[in-house]
């Protein structure tokens, strides 16, 4: 390992998120410290608490890579239609979370302090993955006004999050169906859902729903 002064502020700060990324590829936050971290790279705590301002905001950090990286992976997406689009996130977001459970939950469990907001950078990398569900839904449901559009993408996620946390969880108590299973029946009940309560004239059903176009 180079020397400490070789190391500058920017550099000190990609080895520490680095380190700790690569301990929550295995174990949780609740099993890691910032003294951990700061003797995986060769440095004090106290440099660590210079460079982020706290543990707190270094796990931070961790976070929106995370969500930087669940990003890359919907981005990837190959273009379909807005119903098989939709069922491939759902799945996509699965598979990361399967992969990546420890880093997956860092996003849902860190909180910030009763005073503290969460950081603009975070907020607006959230904004960005549930702009990429308002763009599909709209797709499907033109017509939605924004305030729906925006209850509408609220809803799909929790629903495919609910399903994914359970799934980590080994709480689905159902043995006949797996996650996978769950999530198409999930989409295509959400796609029925949002044509049948909107009515929407725009979008052929069968387009959307038949398993050949969805699956």
């Amino acid at each position: 390992m180079a020397r400490r002064k070789e190391h500058s502020h920017d550099e000190i700060r990609e080895l520490a998120i680095t380190a700790t990324m690569d301990r929550l590829a295995n174990e949780p936050m609740q099993e890691i410290s910032l003294r951990q971290i700061a003797n995986a790279i060769g440095y004090a705590p106290s440099t660590l608490v210079k460079v982020f301002g706290s543990y707190h905001y270094l796990l931070l950090a961790c976070s929106a890579n995370t969500l930087m990286a669940l990003l890359h992976e919907l981005n990837q997406l190959e273009d379909t239609s807005s119903g098989s689009r939709l069922l491939m996130m759902a799945n996509r977001y699965y598979e990361y979370a399967l992969a990546n459970p420890h880093l997956f939950n860092l996003v849902f469990e860190l909180k910030m302090e009763a005073d503290e907001a969460l950081p603009q950078s975070q907020l607006s990398l959230i904004s960005l993955l549930l702009s990429k569900l308002e763009k599909e839904i709209s797709l499907i449901v033109p017509h939605l006004k924004a305030g729906e559009l925006e209850a509408a993408s609220r809803n799909f996620w929790s629903m495919i999050h609910g399903i994914t946390v359970l799934s980590l969880k080994d709480k689905l108590f159902c043995q006949s169906l797996d996650a996978p299973s769950l999530l198409t029946m999930q989409v295509e009940t959400f796609i029925a859902g949002l044509l049948a309560q909107y009515d929407n004239k725009l979008t052929p059903h069968s387009e959307l729903l038949t398993h050949g176009e969805i699956l």
